[in-house]
């Protein structure tokens, strides 16, 4: 299948509230935001409309509604472990709907809205007030929504049209808020049009599609192709690395893609065109997925780069110098080191992260510089009442871009690239509308010259990372010393300590912790009859570290193999220590909108208020906000009422600046700043003469 990429773009006709489920003192719902503080319209609520549409569709149009919902949009597997209970996937990937020229436009994007209710006697209801954080009117949101249907099939044409036919987003609705239009691009047929098709394919919508599928499984050579896989994410991502109990609403992501999601993307897409290849490519010892892992913001910044977990010996101090200000990096596998000796007594602390390798360069991406995005979520859809809302939070890994590297058989390494390269692909939770991008593939042609970095004369080849955890045998002792536990599972022999200068180290550090698994199939085995969820294990964790006695000689065939069992679920994978960090990395935050004036606005407001001292603040207020709307005709009118229509008391106070206000307003947003500044000084005034009068 080819994914096809529609390019909506979204004009608001009216102010919008899609509220983000968390407000302040003062405002009771803000509206959601990327990690750049820019409006965006969440992929989640473009999803549930969508979602609403087919659903309002398939009642007057007579379309049988569960293949035609879930033909589009899918449905999630039902807890009941039996075979062909594991939902099917949608075929349709939403994505955050960014505002358009966000540096020009983010700061006029925003206004707010106060409302309250009235009770039945006509006046304020108590305790009604409510201030919600909209997305202006004119402003405009682009993105994309990306399809697995075929062009003009039944599935195309309904996602198109549902597309095209909800006139609303946002909170309020009912009472106007958010009306908008939306544009695909590419398409001129009307929602009339489309209709006509789709009722045309009426009899095709219970029809199952249809793959090829080979005869029998293929047999692979022994010789193995490495890959390089890079994922460019286009949103947010969540793969929780902790599974969620039952009575907690939050879900919370690691910085990694494990390898197991990265498998199960792959062989998905490999399976949509033919199945024996992914189950023998599944089954092959020449297999195997390493996690994607951060490595930037911007494909260019991933240029020449790989990353490998940080160790649990790598350290970090926890102040820079004073006079490098730059920070202190240690890794007792590398350069064993007196801790109370370093970094002019600041403290090391440990960071989990990634090891960013750049030529002979590592700086360190530490996990706490990864922006994250939290939202919050009501579903309510299919649910008996309003009440029953399902409100869950999760918190997600910005877009980024990740790296990892991929082995498969000779035999299917062509068809897996003709299959990834360049394709729409998502990973985690709720991959409909999170974890999407573009992954690309390219051919490694030795994977010992692409590790080929140093880190010492004596350490080369000698120093490996874990990169997804490792199974512990049910047969080894539960409560166990990790370091010993990994030690016996290591096809080669362990260096017990390492030393430099007087100072000794061990030659393996590792940690331990309970894992869960989970499998849409039910296949493995499982903790309990009624879901699909996996017994606990346990594992040493990713960043372990240890250290060989011997170089490896094959490099290809010791990462092919890893560590313990449990490839085919992602477990056991190892790559080289890529060296001691010796800068952080820092991403270019981006700058926040400021609105600024080309003309001095404070100057100007200065002015206004020493020539016009006793207009009142509301009146300045007004006449701003309709400037601010871009409206001078507006502005223009309301000071003609206020020279001309009211009293002479009024007239008075505009009558010397009105000619200044009528030059000024030709440029509204730049009058808009310069009045904020004049209504300031006019509050304090008022303030100021209450003062005195006290």
């Amino acid at each position: 299948m080819t994914t096809q990429q529609l390019n909506i773009e979204l004009s608001l006709l009216a102010d919008a509230m899609p509220g983000s489920g968390v407000g302040t003192e003062t405002i009771n719902d803000l509206i959601p935001r990327d990690h750049s503080g820019h409006p965006i319209i969440r992929a989640s609520h473009l999803k549930g409309l969508v979602r609403q549409w087919l659903i309002d569709c398939a009642a007057v149009r007579g379309y049988p509604l569960e293949p035609f919902l879930s033909g589009v949009l899918g449905h999630p597997g039902r807890s009941t472990g039996e075979e062909g209970a594991d939902g099917i996937e949608s075929i349709t990937g939403f994505e955050d709907l960014k505002l358009q020229k966000p540096d020009e436009t983010s700061a006029y994007s925003r206004q707010y809205v106060t409302r309250t209710s009235l009770n039945k006697h006509g006046t304020v209801q108590k305790n009604s007030l409510r201030t919600n954080e909209a997305i202006a009117v004119d402003s405009k949101f682009g993105g994309c929504v990306f399809s697995l249907a075929d062009r003009n099939s039944w599935k195309d044409i309904a996602l198109r049209l549902a597309l095209l036919s909800f006139n609303a987003i946002g909170s309020g609705r009912n009472r106007g808020a958010g009306y908008c239009s939306i544009h695909v691009e590419n398409e001129s047929r009307t929602p009339g049009q489309l209709l006509k098709l789709l009722d045309a394919k009426k009899g095709e919508i219970t029809q199952s599609a249809k793959v090829t599928r080979s005869a029998e499984r293929p047999r692979f050579s022994q010789k193995t192709t490495w890959l390089e896989l890079c994922f460019t994410a286009r949103s947010p991502i969540c793969c929780p690395e902790y599974p969620t109990s039952s009575n907690s609403n939050i879900i919370e992501s690691g910085f990694t893609i494990p390898a197991s999601a990265v498998q199960g993307a792959i062989l998905t897409m490999l399976d949509r065109s033919d199945s024996a290849v992914a189950s023998a490519c599944f089954e092959s010892p020449q297999f195997r997925c390493w996690p994607l892992l951060p490595v930037g913001f911007t494909p260019e910044e991933a240029h020449g780069v790989f990353p490998v977990r940080v160790p649990i010996s790598h350290r970090m101090s926890k102040l820079p110098d004073p006079e490098t200000q730059k920070h202190d990096f240690r890794d007792s596998v590398i350069e064993p080191y007196d801790w109370r000796t370093v970094a002019k007594g600041s403290p090391l602390k440990g960071s989990d992260g990634v090891l960013l390798r750049k030529g002979n360069t590592v700086e360190l991406f530490r996990s706490g510089d990864m922006p994250r995005i939290w939202s919050a979520h009501g579903v309510h859809n299919g649910l008996a009442t309003a009440s029953d809302r399902n409100l869950y939070q999760v918190t997600s890994l910005a877009p980024m871009v990740f790296k990892g590297i991929l082995a498969c058989p000779e035999d299917v390494a062509g068809q897996i690239v003709e299959t990834l390269n360049n394709q729409y692909v998502a990973f985690g939770r709720s991959r409909s509308v999170r974890g999407g991008g573009t992954l690309t593939v390219k051919a490694i042609p030795s994977i010992e010259v692409h590790f080929s970095w140093r880190i010492s004369p004596s350490l080369d080849r000698r120093v490996f990372v874990l990169q997804s955890p490792v199974a512990v045998p049910d047969e080894m002792t539960p409560f166990g010393a990790a370091e010993e536990q990994l030690k016996s599972l290591i096809p080669a022999t362990v260096e017990e300590f390492i030393q430099l200068d007087g100072i000794t180290a061990p030659g393996i550090q590792a940690s331990a912790r309970v894992l869960f698994g989970w499998n849409r199939h039910g296949k493995g085995s499982k903790a309990d009859r009624r879901h699909n969820r996996l017994r606990a294990r346990r594992v040493i964790t990713p960043g372990s570290v240890f250290v060989l006695q011997e170089p490896v000689s094959d490099l290809a065939t010791f990462l092919l193999n890893g560590i313990g069992d449990g490839k085919q679920q992602g477990l056991g994978n190892i790559l080289p220590h890529p060296g001691k960090a010796s800068i952080q990395y820092k991403r270019q935050q981006d700058k926040l909108p400021i609105i600024k004036s080309k003309d001095a606005a404070g100057k100007l407001g200065i002015k206004l208020h020493e020539m016009a001292p006793a207009v009142s603040p509301s009146q300045i207020g007004h006449l701003g906000a309709l400037a601010e709307r871009e409206s001078d005709s507006a502005a223009l009118e309301f000071l003609e009422r206020q020279t001309k229509q009211r009293s002479g008391r009024t007239f008075d106070r505009w009558k010397d600046v009105k000619s200044e206000l009528v030059n000024l307003l030709k440029h509204p947003k730049e009058a808009a700043a310069a009045f904020r500044v004049w209504q300031d000084l006019a509050i304090g005034d008022r303030m100021e003469d209450k003062r005195g009068k006290a």
